[in-house]
């Protein structure tokens, strides 16, 4: 089976500073690399990160203008492709971790916690003050993304086998343009994700699971496309808001909508008010199942 490789589009006009620094312990030959970036000039920054296997931290730095990062890694299998540039005012991320050798290498252990023989993490800390265009792909193990006190014009997210958590605790700063979740076969958690305020939001679910909480605060107006194959969703949105939701299924799948009223086959808020703002549901369903709840 290969295993899913990923992609992070992430972040910053980074000028100058790149220090990296080689701490072996013999028995596993295990080497941390830093990375430090400092932005001067530029406004918005494309990041593409691609991590297939291990654990992964995403959060804010404490520094407005400078990424920091680390990788710890088995350095004869699997030193990561980390690099930046910056042209027109953007900049550019790449950061790429190869995990095919890892899974070919005989002393590779998978196991629960990551208690195998070849260390494999990664964890990237984004400029709070420069505008993100994150397209992330996470293959297998565990991922903890923390976009919180971040400014992101979109993000793009694909979850493969692993197990990924989201959460986005305070109010972008600016509307997004959209939010793009493929959940994958693994298991997915999304917490207050409308503080991203994503004008246009695409949920799919293949085999995994998936629990994605719309939440948030100073919502926008939100067209919510959502595809479940054989797994399931838990989708909640907020009470404070106009909600309209049809959903095509069938007698093998199941949907259930919890909070609305049910009129001409679809479900919608019993009251409408002008002052909220409105949420368009489309929901495609093969044989599994979508749960939606509203919640204050």
């Amino acid at each position: 089976m290969t295993i899913q490789k990923i992609t992070v589009l992430f972040l910053i006009p980074l000028l100058g500073i790149f220090a990296q620094s080689e701490d072996e312990d013999k028995k596993s030959n295990t080497v941390r690399d830093f990375y430090h970036y400092r932005i001067e000039d530029v406004s918005e920054v494309d990041a593409f990160i691609s991590f297939g296997l291990g654990e992964m931290i995403i959060a804010a730095n404490s520094h407005s203008k400078r990424f920091d990062g680390s990788v710890e890694y088995a350095s004869k299998i699997n030193k990561p492709e980390i690099t930046y540039s910056e042209q027109n005012n953007k900049g550019t991320l790449i950061i790429k971790q190869n995990s095919d050798k890892i899974v070919r290498d005989e002393s590779y252990q998978f196991g629960k916690s990551w208690a195998h023989k070849i260390p494999n993490r990664g964890e990237f800390y984004f400029p709070p003050d420069v505008a993100l265009n994150p397209e992330i792909e996470f293959g297998l193990g565990e991922a903890e993304l923390d976009f919180s006190g971040l400014t992101i014009n979109s993000l793009d997210i694909k979850c493969g086998l692993g197990e990924m958590e989201i959460s986005v605790n305070r109010a972008n700063s600016k509307a997004a343009a959209y939010l793009h979740i493929d959940a994958g076969l693994g298991e997915f958690e999304g917490h207050n994700l409308g503080n991203l305020r994503a004008r246009e939001v695409s949920i799919g679910v293949g085999l995994g699971s998936a629990e994605i909480d719309m939440r948030g605060k100073n919502l926008v107006d939100m067209d919510i496309d959502i595809s479940v194959g054989l797994g399931s969703l838990e989708l909640i949105l907020p009470e404070k808001s106009n909600i309209r939701i049809d959903a095509d299924h069938n007698f093998l799948s199941s949907v259930e909508v919890i909070g609305l009223v049910k009129k001409n086959g679809r479900w919608q808020s019993n009251n409408w008010n002008n002052a909220y703002p409105s949420i368009t549901v489309e929901a495609k369903v093969g044989i599994g199942s979508i749960e939606i709840l509203v919640r204050d």
